[in-house]
Formats: structure tokens, sequence, C-alpha cells
């Protein structure tokens, strides 16, 4: 059973990680590792080459989108872009890999107001219990990084359903193995448990388990 990264802006090589790399520049697509392909509100207006490849088989989702307050980038703008993002992964067919930082509401919205059908994965979740009770209720998913080794996020999460979690190491140069280790003492079952069981997760969001 492989450790799945759910979302990562690395180059992973081991064969026990199965890992979904956020296409962070053109040069480092290539046709046999797994991508997500988006435009992050950072980082806007974004190249549309990019987008491009979001039709290919080996890009599984589009992200990381979303939101985000403390950008230095206009509103009306992110809102504009996120909403597009939105509709090509419903005319794609492919799960979103949500950014949102201090807006969740207005990406909740956005989600509703566009019908969006596909699973919505909220990366990097590091917020309060009220929060991940609004993702979880508009059937959302959160996938959770380093940020977890805090006592406090722990303690928010550890009611969560195992059935709307994943695990991600995002920017860091952290290891996926040890935030499953993490993870397990946290949730209270088995590293196999929870390797089983975000397998599962993963299987129904994008359609693959033979390679897991």
């Amino acid at each position: 059973m492989k450790y799945i990264n759910l979302h990562t802006h690395h180059d992973v090589s081991e064969d026990d990680i199965f890992a979904i790399r956020n296409l962070d520049a053109l040069s480092h697509f290539n046709a046999t590792d797994y991508f997500s392909v988006g435009f992050h509100p950072w980082y806007l207006p974004g190249e549309n080459e990019k987008l491009k490849l979001a039709t290919q088989r080996n890009v599984l989702a589009i992200g990381e989108c979303g939101l985000d307050r403390l950008s230095q980038v206009d509103f009306e703008l992110q809102i504009s872009v996120f909403t597009e993002q939105i509709q090509l992964a419903n005319q794609l067919n492919k799960p979103l890999i949500i950014h949102c930082v201090k807006a969740h509401q207005e990406v909740l919205s956005l989600l509703k107001k566009e019908d969006n059908k596909q699973s919505v994965i909220f990366h990097g979740f590091n917020n309060r219990e009220s929060i991940l009770d609004e993702i979880i209720t508009a059937g959302g998913f959160v996938s959770l990084g380093p940020a977890l080794r805090n006592e406090s996020l722990q303690e928010v999460v550890r009611g969560i359903p195992l059935g709307r979690v994943f695990l991600e190491t995002d920017d860091k140069e952290s290891s996926i193995q040890e935030l499953y280790q993490l993870a397990s003492e946290v949730f209270s079952i088995s590293i196999s448990e929870l390797q089983i069981q975000i397998a599962t997760n993963f299987a129904r969001v994008f359609g693959i388990s033979n390679t897991l």
C-alpha cells in the first residue's frame, strides 16, 4: 500500500509514494508523473498555456486555485479567475484542489453559484472547527499538511470523518511517511488502516485505485 501525497510542489521519486505534484512551471510537466494544474490566487493573471495541459490524462485535478484575502492580487480578479477554474473542472470532470485564506464563505458561495459537481479538496487545512464543519457539510474534503504538528489543529480535526481526509506535504520538505505516522496517532488508528482509508478516499474522488 502506497503513501498518497495529495499535494506537493516537489518532484517525488520514491516507489512507495503516489503524489500529485502542483505544476508550478510548464517546464516541470512530463508524461509519467501526476499533476494538478491551476492558477494560484497569489500569481494572477496566470500562464494560459498551463491550463491547456488540464486535458492531459495525467493531470488529475484543477488547482491549486481559490481565494486569498492576504494576497496582493485584486480580490475581484481572484473571483473571476477562480470562477473560470470551477467551470473548467466541471467541463473536464476533474476535482478541485482549493487554496483558501480568510475567504471560506466566498469560496463555498462561488462553488454553489457555479453549480459545481466535482469533488472539492481544501488543501493545507489549518483553521477553526466551525469552518471545518462548513466544508464537511458542503460535501468537501480537507488535506492536512505539516501544520498537523500543532496541537491546536489536532484538536480541531480529531473528530473529522476519516472518509473526508487526505494528507500532503505542500511546499515543505516534510516526509509524507512522517505525516502518516502523526495522523495515525491523532486519529488513533494504525498507519496501515490510515493508508487503506486514504486510498479509498482517493479512489472515490479520482477514480484511481489500481496503482495504489
